[in-house]
């Protein structure tokens, strides 16, 4: 070929070898004219362009498989009005006797770096796009160039090496032993426009010098140093001071990353100021032996055992300092990195990095098995109710007390917090709020936990009738007593039904409650307190108010933290704490769980909100609704401490019935408790965008339950669902004397 002919003159003589590739619109007479006449040359053609519309109109739909008519249309919907014969361009390289048919600039750029997204956000993309990268020195300096080529950084580059690829360069480059000869700058720009065939190269084929460097850093937002000559590096980054223009320089060893912000310290030292105040004049004409001390004054005790060795052995037992092929690949990933974080301008102060991995650390990759872990304890015992010796007229002792408690220790709380305590009385046994418990984002003015302690109520009475202790609640300030009468005939009719009580996350089968269900649980709850969505309509637009919901408190970073505190992720942690939500009683599908352990860490969801993404957050509660018998909501009769004991006494009930009826039962209470923040004006964990989202909220809330107000307390999910597997545990009660 001509270019081979050409690489083999003489460097000092070489100009301009390489043509950038020819990019021929098929819409253009002239350039079909230029197509013709390659082609009657017997080129080879490659025309993938169907299969590129394919893959971009699919990307541009991602959550729909797109296939045969939907394919078509959504093809034809990118080259609109242009005959396909006449849509994207046709690529010839020089170097290469093949023609390619590609996207056209646009479409080309965002399909080949669509899986960049959203590791490099759109934002960030369009910066680096638009930006001009300088590479002086292409050994180490080749793996960075097409490194950041593949990530979309820099739509010109600027490329520069003197010398030519030797078979010595082969144990670092990504090159083969066709190529010998070839001139390194020319090397880097076929690999480069392979890569994206529309990149505006400029190439200084005789190296960096003193007459060519004002053009190679011209408009250069970014010089990437990779040179071996010491005399340039220090010139290159006079240059670059007096321009305000950053510098980047990687050593292969040790992952060792120099990088310097001119364009931030135009006064700031060279090198980091390790060679003084010593200038590029001073450097010219030393020998290699001579640049060593100042090699070892940048390195410094950065520099590896096996680097410092090799230096002492220059000209003795081996030429010229050794680089290793990873350690080159490994310096292309750390230049390419902080390139991108540079120009896309993210905080990147000057100094030192080091990517080490001589002294990596190992980390546990130990984790929870994959899937459904063995439930060696799924339900916690039911307390039988025990043999009394008391005789009819006594009253109850410490033991019945103890049994009373452990039974209400079984009522549903928000979060399983089990936020309450028990004394003994002289007449009884006192429940109240534990002054320990928090409160939450989802704990509204104590309602959650107030509400938690009215159900504990309805089983303690429930408990001590199963005794034989007829009893009363009496309800105070803040308190509630459970005042026990003296021994009479013992009746555990309701007691069983109400420790039963569970909560049942599996999705349903989708059949709504038939008629004698639906009285049922109107028979244990006042009507004007309980109301019931049947409607599959109105049930799937919950659904999807309640996916927005589970998303917004996971981008929350407040109810995000209180939400994954309440999780137990392993059985072993639940034993442990015997509170909190058992992973397990999520009854999640495998995929979901590790969705689950993704959006643990702050730093996803943060990258979440910045992408304004989580849409996936909100599918669970999207097909749970689908699966459905109805929804349950319950209300007080007033927002009184006594009012909401009551209404937790109607949600043990009604939940108590509801299992006895074969239905599973999921709580719902997080969209009731952030809507009565918002309109109590409680809203300082929130920002701007977070509480106009509440608003719409609430809007679409109203639209399904018109009499909401700030009496609602409950909102169940009711289901014709498999048997539940696991149940959260519950911690022993004591009673306080």
């Amino acid at each position: 070929m001509a270019l081979h002919e050409d690489l083999t003159a003489d460097t000092r003589e070489r100009t301009t070898v390489l043509s950038p590739p020819e990019i021929l619109d098929p819409a253009r007479q002239a350039d079909c004219a230029r197509l013709f006449e390659i082609r009657a040359r017997g080129v080879a053609t490659r025309d993938t362009l169907d299969a590129q519309l394919s893959d971009l109109a699919q990307s541009r739909r991602p959550g729909r498989k797109l296939s045969g008519p939907s394919l078509e249309a959504a093809k034809r919907s990118i080259n609109a009005d242009v005959p396909l014969a006449e849509f994207g361009r046709w690529v010839h390289f020089s170097w290469r006797p093949v023609l390619v048919r590609v996207l056209p600039p646009q479409e080309f750029a965002e399909l080949r770096t669509n899986r960049n997204r959203y590791k490099i956000l759109p934002a960030e993309q369009a910066k680096l796009a638009n930006a001009t990268v300088a590479i002086a020195g292409l050994s180490v300096g080749l793996a960075i160039a097409t490194t950041i080529a593949l990530e979309g950084i820099g739509a010109r580059i600027h490329l520069a090496d003197h010398d030519d690829l030797s078979l010595s360069n082969l144990n670092r480059l990504l090159a083969g032993v066709t190529e010998l000869g070839m001139n390194k700058a020319v090397l880097a720009a076929t690999r480069l426009w392979e890569v994206n065939p529309y990149l505006d190269i400029r190439l200084f084929q005789t190296g960096v010098s003193d007459a060519n460097a004002a053009s190679f850093l011209e408009n250069v937002d970014l010089l990437i140093e990779e040179c071996d000559d010491l005399y340039m590096k220090v010139r290159l980054r006079e240059l670059c001071r007096t321009r305000r223009i950053p510098v980047l320089c990687e050593t292969s060893d040790r992952g060792t990353l120099d990088i310097e912000r001119f364009d931030l310290e135009p006064d700031r030292p060279l090198l980091h100021g390790r060679i003084g105040t010593t200038t590029a004049a001073e450097l010219a004409g030393l020998s290699t032996k001579q640049k060593i001390p100042f090699v070892v004054s940048v390195l410094g005790h950065d520099m590896s055992a096996k680097l410092a060795a090799s230096l002492m052995e220059v000209n003795e037992s081996i030429w010229t300092w050794p680089q290793l092929g990873a350690d080159v690949t490994l310096g292309g990933a750390t230049a390419s990195h902080f390139a991108r974080r540079i120009l896309s301008g993210h905080d990147v102060p000057s100094g030192r990095v080091q990517v080490d991995l001589d002294t990596y650390a190992t980390v546990s990759c130990e984790g929870p098995a994959f899937g459904e872990r063995e439930l060696t304890e799924p339900f916690p015992h039911v307390p039988s109710v025990p043999e009394c010796s008391a005789s009819a007229g006594d009253h109850a002792k410490a033991p019945d007390l103890l049994f009373i408690a452990q039974a209400a220790s079984l009522a549903p709380s928000g979060g399983n917090a089990q936020g309450w305590q028990f004394s003994a009385t002289k007449h009884g046994l006192a429940l109240a709020l534990a002054p320990s418990q928090p409160s939450t984002q989802l704990d509204f003015e104590r309602r959650a936990s107030v509400l938690a302690l009215g159900a504990a109520a309805e089983i303690a009475l429930h408990a001590s009738t199963a005794l034989g202790f007829p009893s009363s609640l009496v309800v105070r300030d803040s308190t509630l007593e459970l005042e026990l009468r003296p021994r009479s005939q013992p009746d555990a009719r309701g007691y069983r039904e109400h420790c039963a009580r569970h909560t049942n996350r599996r999705r349903g089968d989708g059949t709504l409650l038939g008629a004698a269900q639906i009285a049922a649980l109107h028979g244990v709850v006042r009507e004007d307190f309980m109301h019931l969505v049947p409607d599959r309509e109105a049930m799937v637009s919950l659904g999807e108010l309640l996916g927005d919901v589970d998303r917004f408190r996971l981008l929350n970073e407040t109810t995000h933290r209180e939400l994954y505190g309440e999780l137990r992720f392993t059985h072993d942690q639940a034993r442990a704490t015997r509170d909190g939500i058992d992973l397990a009683t999520l009854e999640l599908e495998p995929w979901e769980l590790a969705g689950i352990r993704l959006a643990a860490r702050r730093d996803v969801i943060e990258r979440l909100r910045t992408l304004g993404g989580g849409r996936a957050l909100r599918d669970g509660a999207v097909r749970d609704a689908a699966g459905a018998a109805a929804y349950l909501f319950l209300r007080a009769s007033d927002t009184t401490f006594a009012g909401i004991v009551n209404a937790g006494r109607d949600l043990q009930r009604v939940w108590a019935r509801a299992n006895a009826l074969g239905l599973g039962v999921q709580p719902w209470a997080p969209i009731l408790y952030l809507v009565h923040r918002l309109d109590a004006r409680d809203c300082a964990a929130f920002s701007c965008a977070e509480i106009a989202e509440l608003e719409d909220f609430r809007r679409r809330l109203r639209k399904i339950y018109p009499a909401f107000d700030s009496r609602a307390v409950m909102l169940l999910r009711l289901a014709h669902a498999p048997t539940a597997r696991a149940r959260s545990l519950r911690r022993v009660p004591v009673v306080v004397a």
